[in-house]
């Protein structure tokens, strides 16, 4: 059945739901529901599939298919990735550690010990301009 020019169809939420179903349970590929259901545009099918589908399925229209050397750079990556989150950790309780110790020496010997960056360069700038 053919559709006719200038006219939208449309396809009720249960009908969207069970191509959906059949599209994630691995009966049908999104090509085949169009063919079977005579759906016009694949991009329908797929924003069905983005709304109604389970994101814990599997589904097979977000597979991927990669080269052996994609497959290792994708690896090489998780490590990279992995490492710089091991590093920013260990940094974050560092800087936890030393905002800690400022702050016990502020306290025990009375002593501003945190540097005010802001405040030295304000002092620099009024020693220049003072003839």
């Amino acid at each position: 059945m053919r559709h006719l020019p200038g006219y939208s169809i449309m396809y009720s939420e249960s009908f969207k739901r069970k191509v959906v179903e059949e599209i994630m349970s691995g009966k049908l590929t999104v090509s085949g529901a169009m063919k079977k259901y005579d759906i016009g545009g694949s991009m329908t099918v797929y924003r069905w599939v983005r709304r109604y589908g389970s994101p814990t399925k599997k589904s097979s229209v977000r597979s991927m298919v990669l080269t052996p050397e994609e497959a290792e750079q994708s690896q090489e990556k998780d490590i990279r990735i992995r490492h710089l989150e091991h590093a920013l950790a260990e940094t974050s309780m560092q800087v936890s550690c030393l905002t800690e110790v400022i702050h016990h020496i502020d306290k025990e010997y009375g002593i501003d010990a945190k540097k005010k960056y802001g405040t030295m360069l304000s002092e620099r700038l009024a020693k220049r301009r003072t003839p």
